[in-house]
């Protein structure tokens, strides 16, 4: 893990007038926005046993530098499911989609990772889950993986926000617009990146006969 406070040195050169802890907080948040954006952290966060009276389920990171910014795949005894939609529930489930048991087929997702398996399991099964993470409100450290291919991506992020905050000494909107388009530029690459490396899996979901 890479610790923040190593990292602000790089902002001083742009920012002379901006102070260590102050750098260090931005980093911070250009990092989860970078995160949050390009989904480019990414982990198997948690492989569990679950049956029905565990949902809805609540994805834990197992980390608390980390924390779920949503969930990319669930896969159950091995077998991909959808990510579906509350419709697609409804029309596999009918009346009675949220307590129908049997093999999950697809899976739904309220914000911060947590789910519901559609049907749910009917007895004991094993849940794999991956999530994109994204760095906590409180972070001290960001993965490696990130820091070390994406690191001028973050620092620009972090020269943007500083630099658009009005009225302190190191304030320079022409900085700002500078780095916000490296630091989007960076963005987009890291996402065309993700993108391009997962495929959910699809399937039609056929009405339940009533």
């Amino acid at each position: 893990m890479a610790n923040l406070e190593d990292y602000a040195w790089r902002i001083l050169p742009s920012l002379p007038a901006c102070p260590d802890p102050v750098a260090i907080q931005y980093l911070r948040l250009a990092a989860i926005e970078f995160c949050r954006r390009s989904s480019a952290l990414e982990s198997t966060v948690e492989t569990v046993s679950l049956t029905s009276g565990d949902f809805p389920y609540t994805v834990d990171s197992g980390d608390s530098d980390v924390i779920v910014n949503k969930v990319l795949a669930v896969s159950v005894n091995g077998a991909d499911l959808v990510h579906g939609s509350l419709q697609d529930a409804k029309n596999f489930g009918g009346d009675n989609w949220k307590t129908k048991t049997g093999v999950p087929e697809l899976y739904l997702e309220r914000p911060y990772g947590v789910i519901t398996l559609i049907p749910l399991p009917s007895v004991a099964m094993q849940v794999e889950i991956t999530a994109s993470l994204v760095p906590s409100a409180n972070a001290l450290t960001i993965p490696d993986s990130i820091m070390d291919v994406w690191q001028d991506t973050i620092t620009s992020g972090a020269i943007s926000m500083l630099a658009a905050i009005p009225n302190k000494p190191w304030t320079n909107p022409e900085l700002h617009a500078y780095h916000r388009e490296i630091f989007y530029s960076g963005v987009d690459e890291a996402k065309g990146e993700f993108h391009a490396n997962h495929i959910r899996p699809t399937m039609s979901i056929a009405t339940s006969p009533l």
